[in-house]
């Protein structure tokens, strides 16, 4: 592996390092535009969130399920280190994505150098490859840079799991053959040297594969030749380094890289099989100790992610519940029109999309027939001409087995919108354009040198055209409402782009309307829509007058997906409102953490109708602290719980410090301030107290039980009488049937000398309640003094 660096990474001459330049250049151009681009629909659930930026939430990454949107925890390190670096700013994220794309396009050309570098001299003669034609590694590289269905991987930040997995793949890959082509040496030189072709020894320099084809002409001759047999004791070095030990670095090096892949995105689980095609392609044959066992690892490693990326989905994401329960004959033949789709969006890139149509699949299953039978005739006809030439075989192989994991086989949550994706097929997009460059600049070696350029100009032109396509569909990527607006142009009936514009429109308050309009055409165009039900419940929840639909859709959400959690605690916060329904609401919070324990929002919830329940203060104090110790700026939790602190003897000054953080972060919220002004009287701080007071009023004026308290409060000092008699006409302003407003506003005309003013608000306020009996005692008071 000592020589990857230096002859293979590196470029070898003038005219490659001018190929990374113009594949530099114009990577850059055509995503250009993406570069300023922001926040795209999930990227916030996959960049590194709050509660993760610390060193905790590094380990969290690594040992917690639930932590993060997917167990991938090489790409969640990779955006934790991001966020360390630059924070929020989104411009870094791009350029970023982009510099891995680019590198991915120059690690194509250098695997194509690789692998034909060790292709055997007869390979040719026995179907293999005849010599990679010159240009093809960076006509390949530049298909790749330029393809518009690369764009959606690589303008969009969250698919950095995309660009970052598949450069950790084919640098794996490289590695591996790498390793491979130093174990042939070890074996030939074994042979040559009348040794085990297994052993770690090798020839030494002197008896390279110069010397050997001078002097040897076959392993029989040079058994009988002792004279030229190797000292078994030498060790052929290269650099000081023993090739075994090198080939060894070069295999964990390898296995490593592939290890990184899979934590970055499972759908590199394929590079073992993959490499096995390349190993068959290369030899004709496949051996068990030569391919299959250095392998057994490799397969370990895929098949732990895959089961763990399974049960992930299914459990964590919700692909069971969102996505069809499909029989294997219907599942089979959705394979065959992923493929033949993806396929053809590679040959012929129009119509390009982010939500593509979701194809009914109980319905239209039946035409697809020809799809699957075209597929198996393929493969077919490929094995049929294997012995005059295996690479069109390897190729399609390939192709198929890197899409594999998305042919809809396995439940994955996206198909409750789509089966297709234009990011599905970034990993094998590689496969596709080393086919087309090698299938192009294979059939232009033997054509005239006149008719050659010219095919190079067309090429050139291609190329381009492709670019500027690639340029196009870039500028979609600037912000959510550009691109699903797009989408909506090209695919009128994605309901999930009209949800995503709904949930844009619903973060302004001026445009609730529209995020409520948008949610109906969603839920027009996918009825049986728990997500669109659930978002319309919770933006209507906010509205007053529609308790009953919200409850209604909520109820409708969980019928369609009993497992919605989010749906749980929704409904679960409607009826924690309602007479009575209390219980029932814990009910639900319950059931929304037992689908999902790391649902902080749910159990900060249920800490709080906890709270409201007598007899549970202990239980609700236990949500409370798992809720800060998973989120601890989530500040809702600090204002409950200090709700609750009050109210139990002695821990007044805890409740005083949730206070204070909570108003450290939110100074605006009138509420907190009211509710730390009434903890402040209790300890008997009136002045800081009546601070607080003024300071929610200056935030809403509107709050009459401020209004009440200051008046209450200031009607006891003298020289503020004026001062509290306008508050307490305020509150009862504001609240004409609030009895003890009208009880106080009575006292203080009383206490200024105005009887018949403070009579006609304890009249009013007896009016309000017969029995209350401060109004009572006031007027009896009032009658015995006049008389």
């Amino acid at each position: 592996m000592s020589d990857l660096p230096s002859s293979l990474l590196r470029p070898r001459r003038g005219g490659d390092f001018l190929a990374v330049l113009a594949l530099t250049v114009l990577v850059f151009a055509l995503y250009w535009p993406a570069l300023d681009g922001g926040i795209i629909w999930d990227d916030p659930a996959h960049l590194t969130r709050e509660g993760l930026r610390g060193w905790d939430g590094l380990r969290r990454i690594w040992f917690e399920f639930g932590a993060t949107q997917e167990y991938y925890p090489v790409l969640h390190s990779a955006f934790w280190f991001e966020h360390r670096l630059w924070g929020d700013a989104t411009t870094p994220y791009h350029v970023l994505n982009v510099v891995l794309h680019l590198a991915n396009c120059v690690l194509l050309a250098v695997l194509l150098r690789r692998i034909w570098r060790l292709q055997p001299e007869s390979a040719g003669k026995s179907g293999g490859a005849a010599p990679l034609p010159a240009g093809a590694e960076w006509l390949a590289a530049a298909l790749l840079a330029v393809h518009p269905v690369a764009v959606e991987s690589v303008a969009w930040i969250t698919e950095q799991k995309n660009t970052l997995s598949t450069a950790l793949y084919l640098l794996a890959a490289i590695c591996y053959l790498d390793f491979s082509a130093r174990r042939t040496r070890i074996s030939a030189a074994g042979t040559l040297a009348g040794i085990d072709g297994g052993s770690e020894l090798a020839r030494s320099p002197e008896s390279g594969p110069r010397a050997s084809r001078g002097s040897v002409t076959s392993p029989m001759r040079s058994a009988q030749a002792p004279t030229l047999q190797a000292n078994p004791r030498a060790s052929a070095q290269s650099g000081g380094t023993p090739i075994g030990s090198r080939r060894w670095v070069s295999y964990i090096l390898a296995l490593g890289l592939f290890a990184a892949a899979v934590g970055t995105k499972t759908m590199t689980v394929t590079l073992p099989a993959a490499l096995l095609v390349v190993q068959g392609w290369r030899h004709g044959r496949l051996e068990w100790g030569r391919d299959f066992r250095p392998l057994l690892p490799w397969f370990a490693v895929a098949l732990a992610a895959g089961f763990v990326t399974v049960w992930f989905e299914g459990n964590w994401v919700g692909a069971s519940e969102v996505a069809d329960d499909l029989a294997w004959t219907h599942r089979a033949l959705l394979a065959a029109r992923i493929l033949w789709f993806s396929l053809g969006k590679l040959i012929w890139p129009t119509n390009l999309t982010f939500f593509y149509p979701r194809w009914e699949v109980a319905v239209e299953a039946a035409g697809w027939v020809p799809y699957l039978v075209g597929g198996a005739a393929v493969t077919a006809l490929l094995w049929w001409h294997r012995r005059r030439a295996r690479g069109p075989l390897a190729a399609w192989l390939l192709y198929t087995g890197t899409l594999f994991p998305v042919l809809g086989f396995f439940n994955i949550f996206s198909f409750s919108f789509s089966y297709v994706a234009d990011h599905y097929q970034y990993l094998a997009m590689p496969v596709f354009c080393a086919t087309v460059a090698i299938g192009v600049t294979g059939a232009l070696a033997p054509v005239p040198t006149l008719a050659r350029r010219a095919a190079w100009i067309f090429l050139g032109l291609v190329v381009l055209g492709l670019g500027f396509l690639a340029h196009w569909q870039s500028r979609l990527y600037g912000n959510d409402t550009t691109l699903f607006r797009a989408n909506i142009a090209a695919n009128p009936r994605s309901w999930m782009a009209h949800h995503i514009l709904g949930t844009l429109a619903a973060k302004s308050p001026d445009r609730r309307e529209e995020a409520i309009a948008l949610y109906r055409q969603a839920l027009q165009l996918k009825p049986r829509n728990p997500d669109s039900l659930a978002a319309l419940a919770a933006l209507l929840a906010e509205e007053p007058g529609h308790r009953d639909e919200v409850i209604a859709n909520f109820q409708e959400a969980l019928r369609l997906r009993p497992n919605f959690a989010e749906a749980h605690n929704g409904l679960a916060n409607e009826l924690a409102d309602l007479p009575g329904r209390l219980s029932e609401a814990i009910e639900h919070y319950r059931a929304a953490l037992r689908l999902r324990p790391l649902f902080a929002l749910a159990r900060a919830n249920l800490a709080q109708a906890l709270a409201r329940l007598p007899g549970h203060e202990t239980e609700a104090l236990g949500c409370f602290a798992e809720v800060l110790q998973v989120m601890p700026d989530y500040v809702p939790a600090h204002y409950h719980l200090a709700n609750l602190l009050v109210t139990l003897p002695g821990r007044e000054s805890e409740a005083l410090a949730h206070y204070e953080y909570v108003l450290g972060r939110r100074p605006d919220s009138a509420e907190t301030h009211t509710r730390l002004g009434d903890l402040l009287i209790r300890l008997g701080r009136k002045p800081e107290a009546l601070a607080q007071y003024e300071t929610a009023l200056e935030l809403n004026p509107r709050l009459a039980a401020v209004h009440y308290a200051m008046a209450t409060h200031l009607v006891e000092i003298p020289s503020l009488a004026a001062e509290a008699l306008e508050h307490a006409r305020v509150a009862v302003s504001l609240e004409p049937d609030n009895v003890e407003a009208q009880n106080l506003l009575g006292v203080i005309h009383a206490r200024q000398g105005r009887p018949d003013e403070a009579r006609a608000c304890w009249n009013r306020a007896l009016q309000l309640k017969p029995d209350f009996g401060p109004a009572l005692r006031n007027l009896q008071l009032l009658d015995r003094g006049g008389r």
